[in-house]
């Protein structure tokens, strides 16, 4: 199990690499030029040409990765001047944020996806069943800032039952925080509770036909006895791949989340970064990002090995 752990750690860290330095490239050559930016129109080309030299614009692009790479692993992640402060402070402030919506979002996908597709593969052919096909078709199709709209209109400004926008720590203020959150993880998961129903529901169907199943049902064992030991942990392997690619759906998604919803975290502070050209607070916001995802990544891998060993030794071998 150590080898195999060993192998995905070492992969992820190349994987690693690979996103920061393209995510670099990217940021590099996107249309603009940071220095213009921050002194304004009214500069003359010397003092744009000044301050491009100041913060090392002016050098080969491998020289500027490789700068930025070794002050990373010192734990260097840059200065942003349109904040005003260090990267890594302001990232202190903006993770917490969205790591707790996603968090939670990921969480309801999962119970929920999960229940969802145990019903739809138990209740097949019946009422049960087409009514969490229908859900799943919906969440699925829907885009979600349609979804934000629906919800925001009814909820909102309808209703008035939760607030349209803003984010309070559950440090500060628990029953506002509940409030605020609803709307966003309700938006974020809805396409994910779908994905995961449906998967859920073909992975049970496939498993609860096999021979084991049914000899365990001849022996007289209850539906949730077998549904529990013998169906769920099979069936989970390939739910288990999906959950890994919703984790990049939700961090990704928090992008437009936070910016509909008005909350101060990672996503809404990468559009504004990106939106001025701050390339350093960019780059950590994707470094961050490209992180969770690759871990999350390497989680799932490494749980495929815990339940099922046959897993884990073919990769080995």
């Amino acid at each position: 199990m150590l080898k195999y752990i060993l192998q995905k750690v070492g992969q992820a860290v190349l994987v690693l690499l690979i996103v920061t330095f393209l995510a670099f490239l990217l940021l590099t050559y996107m249309p603009g030029d940071m220095a213009y930016a921050l002194v304004g129109p009214d500069a003359s080309p010397e003092q744009v040409a000044a301050l491009r030299t100041e913060l090392g614009l002016d050098q080969p692009f491998l020289v500027r990765f490789f700068t930025w790479l070794t002050n990373t692993l010192k734990g260097d992640l840059g200065y942003s001047e349109f904040y005003k402060d260090t990267v890594a402070n302001i990232l202190v402030k903006r993770i917490p944020v969205t790591f707790i919506i996603g968090l939670i979002s990921l969480l309801v996908s999962l119970v929920f996806g999960v229940v969802l597709g145990i019903v739809a593969a138990v209740y097949r052919g019946k009422a049960g069943d087409y009514i969490v096909s229908l859900i799943a078709n919906f969440g699925i199709a829907a885009p979600q800032f349609w979804i934000a709209v629906i919800l925001m209109y009814t909820f909102s400004f309808w209703l008035g039952w939760l607030p349209i926008e803003g984010y309070t720590p559950p440090s500060v203020d628990f029953g506002m925080f509940l409030k605020q959150i609803i709307l966003p993880v309700t938006t974020l998961s809805i396409t994910s509770v779908a994905a995961i129903a449906r998967q859920t529901r073909s992975a049970v169907l496939e498993t609860i036909n096999q021979d084991y199943v049914r000899t365990a049902r001849s022996k007289g064992l209850k539906q949730n006895t077998i549904l529990a030991k013998h169906v769920l942990k099979n069936a989970l392997i390939p739910v288990l791949t999906l959950l890994g690619l919703r984790v990049r759906v939700l961090f990704g998604g928090a992008v437009l989340i936070e910016k509909i919803y008005n909350i101060p975290g990672m996503g809404r502070m990468m559009v504004d970064a990106i939106t001025m050209q701050d390339t350093n607070m960019a780059q950590g916001g994707l470094l961050v990002i490209g992180i969770v995802v690759i871990f999350s990544t390497l989680l799932v891998d490494i749980a495929y090995g815990i339940v099922d060993p046959r897993i884990r030794d073919a990769r080995e071998g």
